[in-house]
């Protein structure tokens, strides 16, 4: 087995800790992204120590089964043999041959090995996102109908407010709202119109002073915003009216 088999190996063996870093971090719906798409050297770092966790885990455990019932005792230390790649020592070919003939045994234990560390990764997961305190994510992809989102921003010097339907987001890696994009969206100065100038006829006071936006979409930076309301809208189902329902029939047979 030449460098690049060694390699390959040496990702077989990481394996399981990349899966349970990848079941850890991922917090959020699979709608948003995850801190390990995000911030891949990141999560192999943190596979290495969680792969040796794992395998000793693993390695225990198939130890006890050796000891309780008919279960092959795991041989590390040709484990360790293929994974040096030293090709031309003797103990390589033994745990070459010993590994052809006892491939099943192997492939079941990485596959247990590997499904145990993304439970594992996942309860973690479930712990954590049960202890955390809401963020963007949760609060904009709630499961409504519609989310209205109104925020404030300044411009020149004079408070306005933003309001429309969330299209999509952006979230910087730090957790901060960085963007927001908005349909329908209006506009108005955050002092609301008198009365007066309301009843004036003049478009910027018409609907309480707010202004429509023209354009399909309006992209806000949220870097000037300091207070976001969130309103989830749900529509309801229009339920037949059986009365309505017999009156058509009646109708049409008479």
């Amino acid at each position: 087995m030449n460098f690049t088999g060694s390699v390959i190996l040496g990702l077989i063996y990481v394996l399981p800790g990349i899966v349970f870093v990848f079941g850890l971090t991922r917090l959020f719906s699979t709608k948003s992204p995850s801190p390990f798409d995000g911030q891949l050297s990141t999560g192999f770092v943190l596979a290495f120590p969680a792969a040796l966790l794992m395998h000793t885990l693993s390695i225990s455990v198939a130890y006890a089964l050796s000891i309780w019932v008919c279960f092959p005792k795991p041989d590390v230390e040709q484990a360790l043999v293929l994974l040096l790649g030293d090709t031309k020592s003797q103990s390589y070919a033994r745990a070459l041959s010993t590994a052809g003939e006892s491939w099943a045994e192997i492939a079941a234990y990485f596959l247990a090995t590997t499904l145990s560390a993304w439970g594992v990764g996942k309860l973690a997961n479930g712990l954590l996102k049960a202890n955390r305190r809401a963020d963007w994510y949760d609060l904009l992809r709630h499961e409504a109908d519609m989310l209205w989102l109104t925020t404030d921003m300044q411009i020149g010097g004079v408070a306005h407010l933003f309001a429309g339907m969330l299209k999509d987001f952006k979230v910087s890696a730090d957790g901060e709202l960085e963007r927001v994009v908005l349909i329908g969206a209006v506009r108005r100065t955050l002092k609301r119109p008198s009365q007066e100038e309301m009843n004036s006829g003049e478009e910027s006071y018409q609907s309480g002073g707010w202004i429509p936006i023209p354009g399909e979409y309006v992209i806000l930076k949220m870097s000037s915003s300091n207070t976001v309301n969130v309103d989830y809208w749900y529509l309801e189902e229009e339920k037949p009216d059986p009365e309505a329902d017999e009156d058509e029939s009646s109708d049409v047979t008479g």
